[in-house]
């Protein structure tokens, strides 16, 4: 029989189909990033919502956080595209911009809005993690 303490280092171990980590118990923000970076949580240091480690920073959402907070930047973005560019009218009325910022996170995925840094998105267990510097 397996002990409680072999079962939680054995889950944390398993990897999905697409080769990432995932937890089969219930991990925080902390202990999530930890295991992406193969170190303890007690080598990450806290900050707001800001997660460091040496001089790398991360941030660590959930699922439905970091879809809003993509769609925010890549509404914003648009927002800021189309101040910056004069679009003769007609093509304004054709650019919907309810399914715009959706559209973009699509296709350049969360990680292009969120990992400043790199662009990259990982996840751990529920918790998707992005570097930002």
């Amino acid at each position: 029989m397996f002990t409680a303490e072999f079962k939680h280092v054995y889950s944390a171990q398993l990897n999905d189909n697409k080769g990432r980590i995932k937890m089969t118990n219930s991990t925080t923000k902390h202990e999530a990033l930890a295991t992406h970076l193969s170190l303890t949580p007690c080598q990450i240091q806290v900050a707001d919502n800001t997660f460091r480690s040496g001089s790398e920073e991360y941030i660590v959402l959930g699922y439905d956080q970091a879809g809003e907070m993509a769609l925010s930047k890549a509404d914003d973005h648009i927002q800021q595209l189309l101040a910056d560019t004069e679009l003769p009218e007609i093509l304004q009325k054709h650019i919907n911009l309810d399914e715009a910022g959706n559209t973009l996170v699509e296709a350049k995925g969360k990680g292009h809005w969120l990992g400043t840094y790199d662009n990259q998105e990982h996840i751990v267990d529920d918790w998707h993690i992005y570097r930002v510097a």
